[in-house]
């Protein structure tokens, strides 16, 4: 999770320094990718019993 997580900053910075909006727009599509692996992968944590929807939100509002 904490390598999904990662991804989605360095592909938007990977992104930003190209000077060209069609490379910095597929960047930001690879990072969409990563957001939606995250996701999936906190629904299934919950899912799992690892943690529950009030861990996931204290996580959320702390940036944690």
């Amino acid at each position: 999770m904490k390598r999904a997580v990662v991804s989605i900053i360095n592909n938007i910075a990977e992104g930003s320094e190209y000077n060209n909006n069609r490379q910095f727009i597929r960047f930001l599509k690879y990072s969409k990718g990563s957001c939606a692996e995250v996701r999936n992968m906190l629904i299934l944590s919950r899912e799992l019993g690892f943690c529950n929807q009030n861990d996931i939100q204290i996580s959320y509002d702390t940036g944690i």
